[in-house]
C-alpha cells in the first residue's frame, strides 16, 4: 500500500473554500487578507498539517 501523500495547497483551499492564490498570501505573508479568510485558511492549513515552519 502506497503512504498517503503530503496535503498541498490545493486541498488547503478547498478545505477553507478559498483559491490557491488566497492559501499562498496567507501561509507566505505575501498580500493582504481579510483576517476572516486568513483565519479560515490557517485553521484550514492546520487540519491539513501543511503549516510552514516560521523563518
Amino acid at each position: 500500500m502506497a503512504a498517503k501523500s503530503r496535503p498541498t495547497a490545493a486541498d488547503v483551499a478547498r478545505r477553507a473554500d478559498v483559491g490557491v492564490a488566497t492559501v499562498d498570501k496567507v501561509l507566505n505573508g505575501r498580500a493582504p487578507v481579510r483576517k476572516e479568510t486568513a483565519d479560515r485558511v490557517r485553521e484550514a492549513a492546520e487540519l491539513s498539517a501543511i503549516m510552514r515552519s516560521p523563518s
